[in-house]
């Protein structure tokens, strides 16, 4: 599978945000103000087409939630800047009805137009064992951006805080904090929707503070940059206790 590059990203946000509309829509007509009906009404339970996917030459996800899943296309997309302090990339995926999943550096951010919706999720930055495999990460000059927790370290289990906030369906907020295990085992070749890839599968163990424990997986690739996070290409998350899960797998790459 051969990722493709971001170029001119204020016409392609624009260009993809008509491509998901008329891929996700079918033959299907929504009305706006129905984004609480997002899971059931845009992903039929077989709406994701691999041949479709194939064929548009754009970034998408094979999305599930709520045993619905389908082809969701990039919408817009922030890219790291080397001059910023902080290289952080934010990529939304857009449904036709306006609902969206935010990933940041392709972790799950934010959701808006499902029955509950994912506000945000922060976890703290840490430093790396300095005799992990990341020993040049862990390294890295005080004016550089920290490290985030969830680098690709197959020899150690690192331990952070995650802070999730929600809104419930009644409109209502929840927070959680929670204390998480981060360990990756070896990469190895895994299937996804347009070819194969070498990961090595990540588990996120969050225990929440009220007791409950989220388990999420990640499918994680390396990058040849140290400043970059590494590339997740596929994931499983429950975003805070109790919550539905949203999973996902890159189809086309954006990177």
């Amino acid at each position: 599978m051969k990722p493709i590059s971001i170029a001119q990203q204020g016409r392609l946000a624009a260009l993809l945000s008509v491509i998901g509309s008329v891929l996700l829509v079918g033959c299907s007509t929504l009305e706006q103000g129905q984004l609480g009906q997002t899971a059931s009404a845009v992903m039929g339970r077989d709406m994701f087409d691999a041949e479709q996917a194939r064929a548009l030459p754009y970034a998408s996800l094979r999305m599930s939630h709520e045993g619905n899943t389908g082809l969701v296309v990039l919408a817009a997309l922030s890219a790291p800047s080397s001059e910023a302090p902080a290289r952080q990339e934010l990529a939304r995926f857009e449904t036709a009805d306006h609902a969206f999943v935010r990933l940041k550096d392709g972790l799950l951010g934010g959701t808006a137009g499902f029955a509950s919706d994912l506000l945000d999720m922060q976890r703290d930055t840490l430093a790396v064992p300095a005799d992990s495999a990341s020993e040049q990460k862990a390294a890295l000059p005080s004016t550089a951006s920290p490290v985030a927790p969830w680098v690709l370290d197959t020899r150690h289990v690192l331990h952070y805080d995650v802070h999730s906030r929600w809104q419930r369906a009644d409109g209502s907020e929840g927070y959680a904090l929670g204390r998480a295990e981060w360990q990756c085992a070896p990469a190895r070749p895994v299937a996804l929707p347009l070819g194969t890839q070498s990961l090595a599968e990540c588990q996120e163990k969050i225990r929440w503070q009220n007791g409950k424990v989220s388990t999420n997986h990640y499918g994680v690739a390396d990058t040849d940059d140290d400043s970059l996070p590494p590339r997740v290409w596929k994931a499983d998350v429950q975003p805070w206790p109790g919550a539905p899960r949203w999973s996902w797998e890159v189809a086309r790459g954006w990177w």
